[in-house]
């Protein structure tokens, strides 16, 4: 009989924004083979068997009970001894030994008997599945056997009976299947038949109708092949081959560096790893990439594998390399054949990041011959559907109780399916969108499971065929103090059949399954998760308006998930619980991003202008990923994979009425990573031109333009206000010279308002975006700016040097500064100036028939009328200055003496804010630049 693998993960992935680790992290374990340990009122001592990672850990004894009770490490550390000295009391003594390893700790209660008499049993409860189990356990007492009392219900059986005497007395008793929907719980009753001292045992067995998971404990583990020495053609000082297989992820092979002059890569590098003499076999190999960085990652690698049969290595990977994928992720490859008495393994790395090739550990397996083959009893390997010919009794005859938990479960027609069995799909890896639109990448975590682990809870998961793809999970916990837990996540690589993890962290579960090419051309693939909690998730997409309250309510962990088309919400459970319809808030969401895709022009050109979805080329074929996070001094961010949101921000973020006044937060954070860079994100601008996206949002939602409603001081207004008069009282100006973000970010503003409001061109900022994406990158920041005005005008069909003059992009200047995202510099020259306006006035355009540097939102109709001003009357009061009755007026000027201008202001009403001179003008200014002086 074919026996289906088992695997088993012991090393972890973490994804990081800061891409740092302390090197010391390994997955913690600390199992020990008894948490009791009794004794009779003599001296004794007893071994309990420790299994741990880190390896070195400590034994301690609680100060009660330090003078009678020892305990040390014994047996190389795998088993700690507990010595009892004699109890010359009456009743009996207890104390705890605490076992540490540094990261986890463990009780052993221990317990002696005094000269009374007294009962002590070990353990003392049990939680039974329905389909039934053992219950056996351990009497400690001085009193016979033949001198004890047990009681215990008809439902629970007793064992044959065991020899008697004073010392420990075992006990077995058998439970069967119960289809009962409730939980039942009874006591065993153990009891001096002379006296009243007796001792309970708590025994639970489970209803159908609330799912555990079965003991898994008797699921066998893979074999880990023992490498003794390796080679490898390249290696580092300090960093040699011995460093992936020390069972350390804190340490790393990695090729040499720097490179000698004119190498950039070290390809192809040669890996290869020996095992022990007289290995029986191989199944898989999983690579284990550097915790922090990404330089070396593999790619393509081909595989060879020398036996004792056939000790010349041959190619296992044949004419076609196996692709580690270089993104930093937890990897496995599966040979297609048990490798039978394998020597070594070598592996050629053809291809990674950064032309070198590091690694934190390589592991081989060989799985383990005891495993559980998932064909006695199921259709398939993720144990999904019962076989048609299985019974109650083969069930009872199924020697894995988990396992035959579920097909009891099943067989009852009461497994919870939802959530736990579902097929995957596969989801175009968003780095490659990214570097197509030239943008930050969108989600990794397109396939929520509905699943929650606890820390350190073993994860049962079974895996349907794979078709030769990289498969893994990834646990993410949101709750994590200071911190985005985004940052903090753990991945574990899975394969086809049963797969055993132990869950360093807690938290919401999602399967990576990413592909580089067209995700309609691979299946989806099925999983089970048989062990785990369910906590659910929303999908517009599979569930209705009416399931919102009961799926929220069922959450298990803190946190939720909510799945929209274009759009995944993780917040906070009792956020959530404040809307009354998620459905209607993830459609909020995912309007935002889908129409900031659409701003960018990824609908008209997707697939040449075609709008199909199986092979997008410019829509996201990933959604955008919003979490919360509680970082100090954070408050909204967009970075790599995500947008993440402060808890502070959450009340408005999960209110379906705010968000439909008050988005500026998710539009500015996706407007991040929409930013097409570096054509629209050159030096200066990564707080700018992401507001395009953001006001663009504002305005179709009906939202007061904040250019209107907000000021940088009291001086001013609003932004219009103060932009125009730095920009136009300087004949000087240069645009990256503006201080102010949003003053930057008024001309860009005013492009999309004339446009597409007065000139009806709603393709103009789609046009513009999709010349940086098809263009080549211009390598300095000055020469972006200055191109900037040629996309415009080719975009716009009109000769825009005019616009781009006045607000200083079309300058000659030079700008070094330092911003919160590093030192930069914008510069530009008369030359590079000049050659710009040529290949403006090449296109053959004319100039725009207004003033386009004067349009704002609130000035709109006075550029779409194109009439001429209509004088009204004015007053002053010292500075501030009020026009009554006038219409069509773009903005008012006022300029001195000489006609330079000192203040620009579109309102009606206005205080200069600086001294008004003998002699200072104001003029009404037309749509079309016409002045109409203004008396007073």
């Amino acid at each position: 009989m074919k026996n289906y693998f088992l695997y088993v993960f012991i090393s972890l992935f973490l994804f990081s924004l800061s891409s740092c680790k302390d090197d010391d992290d390994v997955i913690p374990v600390l199992e020990l083979s008894s948490g009791n340990a009794d004794f009779h009122k003599e001296a004794g001592s007893v071994v309990i068997d420790v299994k741990s990672l880190p390896a070195d850990w400590t034994a301690s004894v609680d100060a009660e009970g330090e003078q009678w009770c020892k305990a040390e490490p014994v047996n190389s550390s795998a088993g700690v001894k507990i010595s009892v000295s004699s109890n010359p009391n009456k009743t009996v003594r207890s104390t705890s030994v605490i076992i540490n390893n540094g990261k986890l700790d463990k009780k052993i209660l221990v317990r002696q008997l005094g000269t009374d008499t007294d009962i002590l049993v070990s353990p003392s409860s049990f939680t039974l599945t329905p389909v039934g189990g053992t219950v056996a356990f351990a009497v400690t007492t001085n009193l016979t056997e033949a001198e004890l009392d047990v009681t215990y219900p008809s439902w629970i059986k007793k064992g044959a009976d065991t020899r008697a005497g004073t010392i420990e007395i075992p006990y077995q008793f058998t439970v069967g299947a119960y289809d009962g929907s409730s939980a039942r719980t009874e006591k065993i009753v153990i009891k001096d038949k002379k006296s009243d001292v007796s001792a309970e045992v708590t025994v639970t067995q489970n209803g159908l109708d609330g799912y555990t998971s079965g003991d898994t404990e008797g699921i066998a583990d893979d074999v880990q092949l023992e490498v003794v020495r390796g080679e490898a053609s390249t290696a580092h000082g300090g960093e040699g081959i011995e460093k992936s297989f020390d069972s350390d992820m804190g340490t790393i092979y990695h090729s040499n560096y720097p490179f000698a002059e004119g190498v950039t890569s070290h390809y192809p590098v040669t890996l290869t790893y020996y095992f022990k003499e007289n290995t029986e076999a191989l199944d898989y190999l999983t690579y284990y990439p550097r915790t922090s960085g990404s330089n070396g990652n593999f790619g393509e690698v081909e595989i060879q594998v020398s036996t004792e049969e056939h000790p010349a290595f041959e190619s296992v990977t044949n004419e076609t390399d196996f692709d580690f994928g270089s993104k930093g992720a937890v990897v496995s490859f599966s040979f297609s054949n048990t490798i039978q008495k394998p020597k070594a393994v070598r592996l050629i790395i053809k291809s990674g990041v950064n032309g070198h090739a590091s690694c934190a550990e390589m592991k081989f397996f060989a799985r383990n011959p005891e495993g559980f083959d998932p064909l006695t009893l199921f259709t398939d390997v993720t144990c999904s559907k019962l076989r048609s010919d299985i019974t109650e009794e083969t069930i009872k005859s199924c020697a894995y109780p988990f396992f035959k938990n579920i097909a009891y479960y099943m067989l009852k027609d009461k497994y919870p399916a939802d959530f736990r069995i579902a097929d995957f799909k596969p989801y175009q890896h968003p780095d490659i969108q990214a570097a197509i639109n030239k943008t930050s990448a969108y989600s990794l975590l397109d396939n929520p499971t509905g699943i929650f682990v606890k820390a350190g809870e073993t994860l049962i998961v079974m895996v349907g065929e794979t078709h030769g793809q990289h498969l893994s999970l990834r646990i993410q916990d949101m709750d994590a103090p200071n911190a985005d837990g985004f940052n903090s996540s753990v991945s574990y690589s899975l394969r086809t059949g049963i797969n055993k993890i132990v869950s360093e962290k807690k938290g919401l579960i999602y399967v990576m399954y990413h592909v580089n090419g067209n995700p309609a051309d691979y299946d989806e693939i099925k999983i089970h998760f048989a062990s785990g909690s369910v906590n659910g998730y929303f999908d517009v997409a599979k569930h209705t308006r009416e399931q919102w309250g009961t799926l929220l309510n069922g959450a298990v962990d803190g946190y939720f998930d909510v799945v929209g088309k274009y759009a995944h919400l993780t917040f906070p459970v009792s956020k959530l619980k404040s809307t009354s319809n998620g459905k209607d808030l993830i459609d909020l969401f995912d309007d935002i991003v889908y129409k900031e895709q659409i701003f960018l022009g990824l609908r008209k050109y997707n697939n040449n202008g075609g709008t199909g979805t199986d092979t997008d080329n410019r829509m996201f074929r990933n959604r955008m990923y919003f979490n919360v996070m509680y970082g100090q001094g954070d408050y909204m961010y967009s970075t790599s994979y995500h947008t993440a949101y402060h808890l502070s921000t959450m009340d408005n973020l999960c209110s379906v009425d705010q968000m439909k006044t008050n988005n500026w937060g998710p539009a500015h954070e996706v407007g991040h990573s929409n930013q097409t860079r570096p054509g629209l994100k050159w030096f200066g601008m990564t707080e700018v031109t992401n507001n395009i996206c953001s006001m663009y949002i504002q305005k179709l939602y009906g939202i007061n333009s904040r250019l209107l409603t907000t000021t940088p001081n009291s001086a001013y207004s609003n932004y219009y206000e103060h932009a125009m008069t730095l920009a136009f009282g300087n004949n000087d100006i240069f645009h990256a010279k503006l201080g102010d973000v949003f003053d930057k970010l008024v001309p860009f503003w005013q492009l999309e308002l004339y446009m597409e409001y007065v000139l009806g061109k709603p393709d103009f900022y789609k046009d513009v975006y999709e010349y940086i994406r098809v263009n080549q990158d211009l390598p300095t920041d000055g020469e972006r700016q200055i191109e900037f005005a040629y996309n415009c005008s080719k975009a716009a069909g009109l000769d825009l040097t005019d616009f781009f003059v006045k607000w200083g992009f079309l300058k000659a200047g030079s700008y070094e500064f330092n911003d919160s995202y590093g030192d930069g510099k914008v510069i530009v020259t008369e030359a590079q100036v000049s050659a710009l306006k040529t290949k403006i006035r090449n296109l053959g355009y004319s100039a725009p028939q207004h003033k386009l540097e004067y349009i704002c939102d609130s000035n709109l109709e006075a550029y779409v009328n194109n009439a001429a001003v209509v004088a009204g009357t004015a007053t002053r009061s010292g500075f501030k200055l009020s026009m009554s009755g006038w219409r069509n007026v773009a903005v008012y000027e006022v300029s001195d003496h000489t006609g330079k201008v000192i203040f620009v202001s579109p309102q009606s009403s206005f205080t200069v804010s600086t001294t008004l001179p003998e002699g200072f003008k104001v003029n009404a200014v037309a749509a079309n630049g016409t002045k109409t002086q203004v008396s007073f």
